[in-house]
């Protein structure tokens, strides 16, 4: 500007110097991600069936260079407008080569490291809180015996089965049953720890808190061995026993948490029905233990459990418990043939353990946990980088003032505990903010 440029011509030197290094830092930065997006597949990474979408399409495409250009824009103009606002003299003064940085300079940097060691922290108390939940829903008891059952779901109807439903099933029992080492095996339509739908039902003697009359349920039919099959406890009355026939009278069975909320922690000989015009009513004929429903870190969810031989299934799930000791991934051979020798078409919509079975139920925040932690540690490398760019900056632009300090006698150690403190000021700051940030967070 010295030499006759225009305020503007400076602006638009200094904004474009910014906006090319903030084109080539982010076409850096997208290719590295398409490249690391083709490792990943690769990785012994559990990804949740579909809902983890890697595809390096348009718009992250899109997204990617609208930040990069915002980016440039922002901190390329920012500085280029005060710098030419702040004049000629101003600039040799505050910003010369061999000067100190100004005092607003000097805070504005320090700013910017605040605020970057500030977020890290946000990130890194974040994934360090999601990896202990994630521990703590592994330890979780989702009530059931984990170590002996092994399943193996079909569908009758996708099998060219029809009709006959509970002779099928009942077959299918008699085969699982008869394979050595199954000590117990059941049929039910939802497993633990999984989604599945809910029914409307009316509770005798129960009004909901809003008006409605009814209350929704979370349900499974279960086959008359399916308790004892899981090991689930039964609290109190009975579990389904060959007595429940379709044309016996109606009975269910509830779980503690629906007892407490809905029968005052007594159910036994509670009634339930279907909410519509003329259902019959369900008598309670037994309490069992809660199991995890949806999630292996739910508080405990009401459930209410349907007889099967009462209604007749035609997509379910066989579970079988081995005996103790026996391994029950051994028994994905042998349920394969029981159901084909049934019926050859029978299809197999899954087939595992349930220790594998609760293992996927946590892929999802397993992934989420390690993806925070990894963008924890980007972020932490970023702030680093921002502190040494800083420091490096300040201490070449104050070249000429610390050579003064020396010939006036200061020690390499004080220059050396001046430029670090100043820098640690800057640190504890951020990490100070970034502590509170976490907790409101």
């Amino acid at each position: 500007e010295a030499l006759g440029a225009g305020r503007g011509r400076v602006v638009r030197l200094m904004l474009l110097e910014a906006m090319l290094l903030a084109v080539l830092g982010g076409g850096a930065g997208m290719l590295v991600a398409a490249w690391a997006l083709t490792l990943i597949p690769g990785l012994p990474i559990p990804t949740p069936g579909g809902s983890l979408d890697l595809a390096f399409d348009v718009r992250v495409l899109a997204f990617g260079l609208v930040l990069t250009l915002v980016t440039g824009l922002i901190f390329g103009l920012l500085p280029a407008l005060r710098t030419a606002k702040s004049g000629v003299a101003v600039a040799l003064r505050d910003e010369g080569r061999s000067h100190s940085s100004g005092r607003n300079v000097s805070f504005l940097r320090s700013g910017l490291v605040v605020v970057q060691v500030a977020v890290s922290m946000v990130l890194v108390v974040g994934a360090g809180l999601l990896a202990r939940s994630l521990a703590n829903a592994s330890r979780v008891n989702p009530g059931v015996d984990v170590s002996r059952i092994a399943f193996v779901g079909t569908n009758l109807p996708q099998g060219g089965i029809m009709d006959g439903f509970s002779t099928v099933s009942a077959e299918i029992l008699e085969r699982v049953q008869a394979i050595p080492g199954v000590e117990r095996a059941a049929l039910t339509t939802r497993m633990p720890v999984a989604p599945g739908g809910s029914t409307t039902q009316i509770v005798e003697n129960y009004n909901p808190a809003e008006g409605t009359g009814s209350v929704e349920l979370p349900f499974a039919y279960v086959s008359r061995d399916y308790f004892q099959t899981m090991g689930i406890t039964l609290v109190a009355g009975r579990a389904f026993t060959q007595d429940d026939r379709p044309e016996s009278e109606r009975v269910i069975v509830v779980n503690e948490a629906a007892a407490k909320a809905y029968f005052g922690g007594d159910a036994l000989d509670g009634r339930i029905r279907s909410q519509g015009v003329d259902t019959p009513w369900r008598r309670v004929v037994g309490v069992v233990e809660d199991v995890n429903v949806r999630s292996l870190q739910e508080e405990p969810t009401p459930m209410i459990y349907f007889s099967a031989d009462q209604a007749g299934l035609s997509t379910f799930t066989v579970v079988a418990r081995t005996r103790a000791g026996a391994d029950p991934a051994t028994l994905a051979g042998p349920l394969r043939n029981a159901l084909r020798e049934v019926r050859a078409t029978l299809p197999i919509t899954r087939i595992g353990t349930l220790e594998s079975h609760l293992g996927d139920a946590l892929a999802e925040p397993r992934v989420a946990a390690m993806l925070l932690g990894g963008f924890s540690l980007l972020a932490l490398l970023l702030a680093s980088l921002g502190v040494y760019a800083v420091v490096a900056f300040s201490v070449e632009r104050r070249t000429q003032e610390i050579g003064i300090r020396v010939a006036l006698g200061a020690s390499a150690g004080r220059i050396m505990r001046t430029v670090v403190g100043e820098s640690i000021v800057a640190v504890g700051v951020g990490l100070g903010a970034g502590l509170l940030l976490a907790v409101l967070a």
